[in-house]
Protein backbone atom coordinates (compact mmCIF):
# COMPACT_ATOMS: atom_id res chain seq x y z
CA UNK A 1 0.00 0.00 0.00
CA UNK A 2 1.12 3.33 -0.35
CA UNK A 3 0.94 6.36 1.17
CA UNK A 4 -2.65 7.33 0.37
CA UNK A 5 -5.60 4.63 0.79
CA UNK A 6 -7.87 4.39 -2.42
CA UNK A 7 -10.96 5.93 0.07
CA UNK A 8 -8.45 9.12 0.76
CA UNK A 9 -7.92 9.46 -3.09
CA UNK A 10 -11.27 8.05 -4.48
CA UNK A 11 -12.07 12.36 -5.97
CA UNK A 12 -8.76 12.38 -7.65
CA UNK A 13 -7.86 11.41 -11.03
CA UNK A 14 -6.97 7.65 -11.58
CA UNK A 15 -2.97 8.81 -12.49
CA UNK A 16 -2.92 10.65 -9.20
CA UNK A 17 -4.46 7.14 -7.33
CA UNK A 18 -2.03 5.33 -9.56
CA UNK A 19 1.05 7.53 -8.34
CA UNK A 20 0.26 7.83 -4.98
CA UNK A 21 -0.33 4.39 -4.47
CA UNK A 22 3.18 3.17 -5.97
CA UNK A 23 5.08 5.84 -4.09
CA UNK A 24 7.57 5.29 -0.74
CA UNK A 25 6.07 5.91 2.38
CA UNK A 26 9.12 7.57 3.72
CA UNK A 27 9.03 11.12 2.65
CA UNK A 28 11.68 13.02 1.21
CA UNK A 29 13.32 15.16 4.07
CA UNK A 30 14.35 11.38 5.21
CA UNK A 31 15.34 10.69 1.85
CA UNK A 32 16.66 14.02 0.24
CA UNK A 33 19.50 12.40 -1.79
CA UNK A 34 16.90 9.77 -3.39
CA UNK A 35 14.91 12.59 -4.85
CA UNK A 36 17.97 14.37 -5.80
CA UNK A 37 18.22 17.19 -3.14
CA UNK A 38 20.28 18.31 -0.81
CA UNK A 39 18.97 20.24 2.72
CA UNK A 40 20.61 22.16 4.64
CA UNK A 41 19.00 22.18 7.96
CA UNK A 42 17.64 19.26 9.78
CA UNK A 43 17.02 20.42 13.39
CA UNK A 44 15.40 23.21 14.82
CA UNK A 45 18.59 25.06 15.89
CA UNK A 46 19.60 24.66 12.23
CA UNK A 47 16.30 26.28 11.40
CA UNK A 48 16.75 29.39 13.30
CA UNK A 49 20.76 29.71 12.15
CA UNK A 50 19.15 29.59 8.23
CA UNK A 51 16.09 32.22 9.61
CA UNK A 52 18.71 34.73 10.54
CA UNK A 53 20.58 34.91 6.60
CA UNK A 54 20.54 38.26 5.31
CA UNK A 55 19.35 36.82 1.84
CA UNK A 56 16.05 34.16 1.40
CA UNK A 57 18.75 32.40 -1.25
CA UNK A 58 20.86 31.43 2.26
CA UNK A 59 17.34 30.87 4.02
CA UNK A 60 16.54 28.35 1.56
CA UNK A 61 16.86 25.16 3.36
CA UNK A 62 17.24 22.77 0.27
CA UNK A 63 18.78 23.11 -3.04
CA UNK A 64 19.11 20.09 -5.93
CA UNK A 65 20.89 17.88 -7.99
CA UNK A 66 19.69 20.41 -11.28
CA UNK A 67 19.77 23.73 -9.49
CA UNK A 68 21.64 25.48 -6.95
CA UNK A 69 20.59 27.62 -4.23
CA UNK A 70 21.15 30.79 -6.60
CA UNK A 71 19.99 29.26 -9.89
CA UNK A 72 16.40 28.55 -7.51
CA UNK A 73 16.09 32.15 -6.75
CA UNK A 74 17.56 33.42 -10.20
CA UNK A 75 14.77 31.52 -11.76
CA UNK A 76 11.85 32.76 -9.18
CA UNK A 77 13.03 35.88 -10.16
CA UNK A 78 12.58 35.70 -13.86
CA UNK A 79 9.43 33.49 -13.37
CA UNK A 80 8.12 36.73 -11.40
CA UNK A 81 9.18 39.22 -13.51
CA UNK A 82 7.75 37.13 -16.77
CA UNK A 83 4.23 36.93 -14.97
CA UNK A 84 4.52 40.44 -14.41
CA UNK A 85 5.06 41.98 -17.98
Amino acid sequence: MGVYSNSETSGYPASFRRWTLHRSRKPGFEEPDRFGYRLFARTLEEHRQLLIQPTWEHILNYETKWMTRKELVDATYDAAERSTN
